[in-house]
């Protein structure tokens, strides 16, 4: 059986920096589980971003996440740049559709990085991913011939991996899409 492949969001990587009990626990079950963590280009630019502010307590975790992620087992997701032109028109029909909020077009990035390094899962705490039609959101993966990376939240994942197999099944399964404008 192929392990499974866990995409982390720039929130949950702040969230396990700053000792969140529920980060840390899903990872511990991760590295348990033999599973692959991954971090995105995005997500990894964001926390760039951050680190290189260095004046609130967010923008100071985000240092410490650069300083673990070695430690933490976290690699980098494998993103040729020729799939670059491929994510931003993904983001961008999210945007059409109103899956995610323009303000939050990195998140779209994050979703599309994450299906082209195939994970199985992007962990997020991020309310906007979160709250995001993921009918809509399978069937734009679909429709766009990618990998069906489920976006789901700590609390949903922890739950999936102690109520499950080894894997935890596909989350998104089965959702009926409503119609899509592209």
């Amino acid at each position: 059986m192929a392990a499974l492949r866990c995409a982390l969001d720039t929130n949950f990587l702040i969230d396990l920096a700053s000792n969140d009990a529920s980060a840390v626990t899903i990872h511990k079950l991760l590295l348990d589980h033999r599973a692959e963590l991954i971090v995105t280009n995005m997500a990894r630019s964001e926390l760039e971003n951050l680190a290189l502010k260095k004046r609130t307590r967010r923008e100071k975790l985000a240092l410490t996440v650069f300083d673990k992620i070695q430690d933490w087992q976290i690699g980098a997701a494998e993103i040729s740049p020729l799939h670059k032109g491929y994510i931003e028109a993904f983001r961008d029909c999210l945007i059409r559709d109103k899956v995610i909020d323009e303000r939050e077009k990195h998140d779209g990035e994050i979703i599309g990085e994450a299906s082209f390094a195939r994970a199985d899962f992007l962990l997020t705490s991020d309310e906007e991913m979160i709250n995001a039609d993921q009918s809509v959101l399978v069937y734009h993966l679909k429709n766009q011939h990618m990998w069906p990376v489920n976006v789901v939240s700590k609390k949903v994942f922890i739950r999936l991996l102690k109520s499950g197999p080894k894997s935890p099944s596909r989350a998104t399964n089965g959702l009926r899409a409503r119609a899509p404008t592209c």
